[in-house]
């Protein structure tokens, strides 16, 4: 069977099983095929697939020389080989950050949303994530500037830069507010008000971005007791302002830029490893103490 053969019948493949086995056949053919040593890694056990990182270096090394390549510049969801440099990308992101490994984890970021320009993957949510990691305060403004594309990580990560050094009140209440309006439900789950789902628990639909996202800032606003009583205010009176409507309903929001609909089922291991991984805190007793 020859390659594209392979990539074709791996486009339909249902199980881990036949995924790993022509991902096998892939790299047997030619051991360093991006798309078979995708393949192979996604079929791993969560330990298994952090501890053999090294796979997805490699794989992101050859693809990105494919694209490089193109004489036509790649469109992510009309070409095969840009869809499996941005989910390299992002995987070997994600399990970087879950292990701590943020200033590398940081650099395949920029990468990453460099090349996902129209959002089609959650790779803002990686980049900022990563600036919050290594305060980069002043790089998550002049990174917001520059681009073109508005996501609810990025002005989250605006609002806790703003706290963080030293702006005006006023400013950091209405950069807050703003964050809190492109998703209301997110700062519900973040302070703990409503529950992380656990990490087998299917999510319905409409509230997938709003647990991507409140996953990855949850952490950063849980950092000390100056963000969480920044964040707490406005989530509180906002609830408090909207309690009639959402009594006895579950939270439905539309869908965000970052959506993973453009993947082939195969590529779509799930990119919230820090839910599997305990990257995520939830908010402590003495910070809930603090804001009460």
């Amino acid at each position: 069977m020859t390659r594209d053969e392979l990539l074709d019948k791996l486009d339909e493949a249902q199980t881990n099983e036949e995924i790993r086995e022509i991902g096998e056949e892939l790299l047997t053919q030619d051991p360093k095929s991006p798309y078979g040593k995708l393949a192979v890694w996604e079929t791993m056990g969560y330990e298994d697939a952090v501890e053999t990182l090294d796979m997805l270096r490699e794989a992101l090394d050859e693809i990105r020389a494919v694209v490089d390549a193109k004489e036509i510049p790649a469109v992510i969801d009309e070409d095969r080989d840009a869809l499996v440099y941005c989910t390299v990308m992002m995987n070997l992101g994600y399990s970087l950050l879950a292990e701590g490994e943020i200033e590398e984890a940081y650099e395949v970021a920029k990468e990453f949303a460099n090349f996902d320009d129209e959002g089609s993957f959650p790779s803002r949510m990686l980049l900022y994530r990563c600036m919050l990691d290594l305060e980069l305060y002043g790089d998550i403004f002049e990174t917001l500037e520059a681009d073109p594309l508005e996501s609810v990580v990025g002005e989250h990560a605006r609002a806790i830069a703003l706290l963080e050094t030293g702006a005006p009140a006023g400013e950091v209440r209405d950069a807050i507010n703003y964050a809190i309006s492109l998703s209301p439900d997110v700062p519900f789950f973040v302070i703990n008000i409503w529950d992380f789902p656990e990490a087998e628990e299917e999510i319905e639909e409409e509230l997938e971005d709003v647990v991507n996202d409140a996953t990855y800032l949850a952490e950063p606003w849980c950092k000390s007791d100056k963000r969480l009583a920044a964040i707490s205010a406005p989530t509180f009176l906002f609830g408090y302002l909207t309690l009639d409507a959402r009594r006895n309903s579950v939270p439905m929001l539309p869908r965000q830029t970052g959506s993973l609909q453009l993947l082939l089922h195969w590529m779509t291991r799930s990119f919230l490893i820090s839910r599997t991984s305990a990257n995520v805190i939830h908010v402590p007793a003495r910070l809930l103490q603090a804001v009460s």
